[in-house]
């Protein structure tokens, strides 16, 4: 709190506008210390200047808008609220609030077009025109039409070519708000996608291994003229913590008996920063051995559970309303056969209560057979049966492949979607222990460089973290041993093109029971002769005394002309009361002691000094 009112002006002319979300509850947090810290208990009151825009101040049942209503409560009981509401209509508002690169059978092969989402926040239908560039080139074209206060999404194809890079711009023509209308992404590496498949039970002559039925669905043999779009890695499970994860997209554990505490712990490390795990159980797992696991599966294994006898129906496969984007191609699919897959014998996965997982199949019985489980930036999927032909048919039936293609894509995608973030965002990189890093930089869009801080985790890896505070593509760049560079685009808030703004009626919802006021029809003013103290005596006051100095003089002299000096300076004072601070105020009153002072000089000059009655 200042009393300093020029400082405080020269303060917030030298703010700008940032392009991180609204953080209202922070700002009434500020506001609240004030007020509970200030020297005096003097009557307070707080002026609100805000957009108050809906979608940072509207009252919902979320914890930021639960706790400015609050705030606004508590500041209520100390001080006398006041709300103006500066925001800016605009007849046109397109904003890109999406740019999603479409690739072909992985999300890692070279992307063919790219989805771009346009929003209109106008009260008129827009035609949109969309340019994409890779780089500094136009590779893509279209034109969208988007309904009012709709969205709408197409897709535009992609030319590429050599040395275009991976940084990828979805564009509109500038409109009111400029920001909103381009949008950044990175396209997939164009190579192999890295599976690493653990097999918890090795090839026989009389049976297969576990892992080879997947390794056959994600990468058959090819011809010499055709490379396959996948890579796979077989290991055992003891060769699981001397392994690299860091190189691999996706990783599969199938049917392994048991998984070690350090395993565990280089598992979460590589899911957390964007790695995709599918864990396969089967009749190789033991309850005791997976302990260690628990702590990353979304739920506990309880039992098996079998058909009773062969004469009984067998359990089958039961996909829901087909909503997850795992099973999406197999809605009126029927001769897919995953309605027909017979499964013998599966884990039963009691999941827990707080989990965020969901369950994209189940089976008959309701018992979960596939979950996908978000942890950090990467994704975790179970799979409660097992991946070859010991409990089910399922990898003998044509719903197989897909599937196991559609999993690898769907945990692969976590390394791509960890590096879109939004401004105001943590940006955070891993280095594995061999690529350990000393030294980190982050290169915002504009070009600066600075250093960030590494703190090196209980798992042998390295974390670099940098605050994104700009729209744009941003790298954090690793120093020696080895060096490495992790890029992320970053785009504003898509809430934030959303320009529909509170009311009266509006604010009242945030705080029905606090008084306010609000100011609709404010008019900007400039200060004049404006006190920067509370203290003493108001400069106008010495002013009017200096004025009745003067004209006492006048009156001295010539009686008429102080009677007038008088009057005139009577006006300007009741200027002042009715104007306020105004400049015509100020200005009227320094006009009158101008000539009060020309009055006296001049008559001093003319007439002698004379005595009447008192005065000399």
């Amino acid at each position: 709190i200042s009393r300093d009112r020029p400082a405080v002006l020269s303060q917030i002319r030298t703010l700008s506008a940032t392009q991180e979300r609204g953080d209202v509850a922070g700002a009434l947090r500020v506001v609240e210390d004030s007020l509970r810290n200030r020297e005096r208990a003097l009557p307070a009151e707080v002026i609100l200047i805000s957009d108050f825009q809906s979608t940072n101040w509207a009252a919902s049942a979320s914890e930021p808008q639960l706790e400015v209503a609050a705030l606004l409560a508590e500041l209520s009981a100390h001080a006398e609220l006041t709300c103006v509401p500066v925001a800016t209509e605009f007849a046109q508002q397109l904003a890109v609030t999406g740019a999603v690169p479409v690739s072909g059978a992985f999300s890692m092969s070279p992307a063919s077009a790219v989805a771009v989402t346009v929003e209109n926040s106008g009260k008129l239908p827009v035609e949109a025109p969309i340019e994409v560039f890779i780089g500094d080139r136009v590779a893509g074209a279209a034109s969208l039409t988007v309904p009012a206060g709709r969205a709408a999404t197409i897709q535009v194809p992609l030319s590429a070519a050599p040395g275009d890079g991976r940084n990828l711009t979805a564009r509109i023509p500038d409109d009111g708000l400029a920001l909103d209308n381009i949008r950044w992404a990175l396209l997939p590496e164009q190579r192999p996608l890295e599976v690493l498949l653990v097999s918890g039970r090795p090839r026989t002559s009389d049976r297969r291994g576990a892992s080879d039925f997947v390794q056959l669905a994600l990468a058959p043999a090819m011809t010499a003229d055709r490379e396959s779009a996948v890579a796979t890695t077989v290991i055992g499970g003891d060769s699981l913590g001397n392994t690299d994860l860091d190189r691999y997209d996706c990783v599969f554990l199938c049917n392994l008996p048991l998984v070690e505490e350090a395993d565990v712990a280089q598992l979460r490390a590589y899911v957390a920063g964007g790695g995709g795990l599918v864990v396969a159980l089967g009749d190789q797992v033991q309850p005791a051995g997976y302990r260690p696991l628990q702590t990353l599966l979304p739920g506990e294994l309880d039992q098996i559970v079998s058909s009773a006898t062969p004469a009984d129906e067998p359990m089958r496969l039961e996909p829901g309303d087909y909503v997850h984007p795992v099973i999406q191609p197999f809605a009126g699919n029927p001769d897919a056969g995953l309605l027909t897959t017979e499964i013998d014998r599966y884990w039963r996965l009691k999941l827990s209560e707080k989990t965020a997982a969901e369950v994209l199949l189940s089976y008959s019985t309701g018992d979960p057979a596939v979950v996908d489980c978000p942890i950090e930036s990467g994704r975790l999927f179970v799979v409660t049966t097992s991946l070859d032909d010991q409990w089910s048919n399922w990898a003998l039936w044509p719903s197989f492949v897909p599937i196991i293609h559609e999993l690898t894509r769907a945990a692969a995608e976590g390394a791509t979607t960890s590096r879109q973030s939004l401004v105001g965002d943590l940006l955070v990189e891993r280095f594995s222990p061999d690529k350990f890093a000393t030294v980190v930089n982050h290169q915002s869009p504009d070009g600066d460089i600075a250093e960030v801080p590494v703190t090196v985790q209980p798992d042998g890896t390295s974390l670099a973290a940098a605050i994104a505070l700009s729209a744009g593509i941003h790298r954090l760049q690793a120093g020696p041993p080895r060096d490495s560079v992790a890029e992320f685009a970053v785009n504003i808030d898509p809430d934030e093109s959303r320009l529909e703004f509170l009311d009266r009626a509006g604010i009242t919802g945030i705080m029905p029971a606090q008084p306010f006021r609000y100011l609709s029809d404010w008019q900007p003013t400039t200060p004049a002769l404006a006190s920067t103290r509370r203290d003493g005596l108001p400069p106008a006051l010495l002013l009017v005394v200096l004025g009745l100095l003067l004209v006492e003089q006048i009156m001295s002299y010539r009686f008429r002309l102080g009677v007038a000096a008088l009057v005139l300076l009577g006006g300007a004072v009741l200027a002042m009361s009715v104007g306020g601070r105004s400049q015509l105020a100020a200005g009227g009153l320094a006009a009158a002691l101008f000539t009060a002072l020309a009055l006296t000089l001049f008559v001093r000059t003319r007439w002698p000094a004379r005595r009447r009655g008192n005065h000399v």
